[in-house]
């Protein structure tokens, strides 16, 4: 109970964050995550998504602190919610193009 309790705390944290822009006017407020070890070693990857307004999910966490099998629960919800989803990557030879 005390663990559900921790991540509704952190949920309406950020949720006050995304209650603000919209009483600013923004509509569609995308999350974002990146992965990778930077230019120096190698691929960076990027996702951002888009969950409707009313979408709870407690789990949603920054990916490092996940366990990998919370992460694969998330991720299905996330496939199953989201109104948009997208992911790029760039090389490590990308991103060391002056």
């Amino acid at each position: 109970m005390k663990r559900e309790a921790i991540l509704k705390r952190r949920y309406r944290k950020r949720d006050a964050y995304e209650q603000r822009a919209r009483e600013e006017g923004y509509s569609f407020i995308a999350g974002i995550d990146e992965i990778g070890r930077g230019s120096l070693v190698g691929s960076v990857v990027a996702a951002a998504v888009i969950l409707p307004s009313d979408c709870q999910i407690l789990d949603l966490e920054d990916s490092k602190i996940l366990t990998k099998n919370k992460r694969e629960e998330v991720y299905e919800v996330i496939l199953e919610k989201s109104v948009s989803i997208g992911i790029g990557s760039v090389d490590s030879d990308s991103l060391n193009k002056k």
